[in-house]
């Protein structure tokens, strides 16, 4: 089902690095670091994620209560996408290995990280958490069919009781 958030239309200026996010009301967008939610007909400031390492894109999920946002190279919570709080919970250095897309499917965060490869074996590892403060660690693993080959996801969804990766050269499923 849908629901219509306000009959007044929301102009809201994005470039590349935004990002609109769903909680569990209203909708959210995030410029940089800074959380706008949107009521009263337009998006309005609630708060800044306290990133340590200043990036461009920030991306949050909300599910199971609490919202999680990264920037890549830090895991943030919040109950209320007000107040944030960095989580050391992942059971990795995220300066060597940054973490990439971020989702909520079937009642579980899923942070795909970044990739490495080796000896002609592309590795991505998978993090996935029900509260986003213990985390269990898995890896996805494909052979290149050439030395150099660049290989990166497009998608990640959760259907019928299927995890489902795709990306350029690849698709895996779980």
């Amino acid at each position: 089902s849908y629901y219509r958030f306000s009959s007044v239309g929301a102009s809201v200026p994005m470039n590349g690095n935004d990002s609109f996010f769903a909680g569990p009301d209203t909708i959210y967008t995030i410029s940089k670091s800074v959380v706008s939610r949107f009521s009263e007909g337009k998006f309005q400031v609630i708060s800044k994620v306290p990133q340590l390492f200043e990036t461009n894109q920030v991306r949050v999920v909300y599910g199971n209560g609490k919202f999680i946002g990264t920037n890549g190279n830090e895991l943030f919570l919040s109950q209320d996408a007000i107040v944030w709080n960095k989580s050391f919970s992942l059971p990795v250095d995220l300066r060597a290995n940054p973490l990439g897309e971020i989702f909520f499917q079937n009642g579980k965060f899923l942070i795909i990280g970044g990739s490495t490869t080796n000896s002609g074996i592309l590795t991505i590892p998978l993090y996935v958490s029900k509260d986003g403060e213990k985390w269990e660690v898995g890896e996805f693993k494909s052979p290149l069919i050439k030395k150099d080959e660049v290989n990166w996801f497009e998608f990640f969804g959760y259907s019928n009781g299927t995890y489902i990766l795709a990306g350029n050269k690849f698709s895996a499923r779980s």
